[in-house]
């Protein structure tokens, strides 16, 4: 496997696997932790 692709071809590979979990981690954490105190200090 690893001799299909160069070491360069391989960091975009991963680069674009990491991207779209990096935003949904962040996306995650910004409703339950952004959110959720946002909603409690104005009641």
């Amino acid at each position: 496997m690893t001799e299909l692709l160069t070491p360069f071809e391989w960091f975009f590979v991963i680069l674009l696997a990491l991207v779209p979990l990096a935003g949904m981690a962040f996306h995650l954490w910004v409703m339950f932790a952004g959110h959720g105190k946002r909603k409690e200090d104005e009641q």
